[in-house]
């Protein structure tokens, strides 16, 4: 019966996740002159994904900062946002599991995609706010610290 019920779970809410490929090399990182979230080097069209379970609930395609963003909040309140991307795969109001593919990476000020927002190459923007302060970046919480802080023990 625990176990029926531990793949029910899994299947609905996936499993904490790296919101972008294994390898790719964190280019800034939280709290780095003021940083508010990491940023990853990747290239245009790379994978993002959801690093918790949650509902989307917003898109925006070109906003001055960020470009093209999306955000999802979870369960506990707090959400993430992905930014600087080429595509969106979901939608508003769409509930995503843990791992699911949710956009491509942009970023690169130099194609012919917009959305690039204030980036000066290729890369993903990840952060996590806090459900306090969801409008307001400045009391932003480590990425890593959130995603593993969700891991089972033994894995952090």
């Amino acid at each position: 019966m625990k176990t029926t019920i531990i793949i029910i779970i899994l299947l609905i809410m996936g499993v904490p996740s790296y919101p972008t490929i294994s390898d790719a090399t964190i280019s800034q990182e939280f709290g780095y002159l003021g940083h508010v979230g990491i940023d990853f080097f990747v290239p245009v069209g790379t994978e993002v994904y959801a690093d918790l379970a949650g509902v989307v609930i917003q898109e925006v395609d070109d906003a001055r900062c960020y470009g093209r963003y999306l955000t999802i909040k979870h369960i506990d309140g707090n959400k993430s946002l992905y930014a600087h991307l080429s595509e969106f795969k979901v939608k508003i109001g769409s509930w995503v599991r843990g791992g699911q593919l949710i956009a491509l990476s942009g970023g690169d000020p130099n194609d012919n995609i917009d959305g690039d927002g204030w980036s000066n190459a290729a890369h993903l923007h990840w952060e996590v706010r806090v459900k306090e302060h969801l409008d307001n970046n400045l009391y932003n919480i480590d990425p890593l610290k959130y995603l593993l802080s969700f891991s089972p023990p033994g894995l952090e």
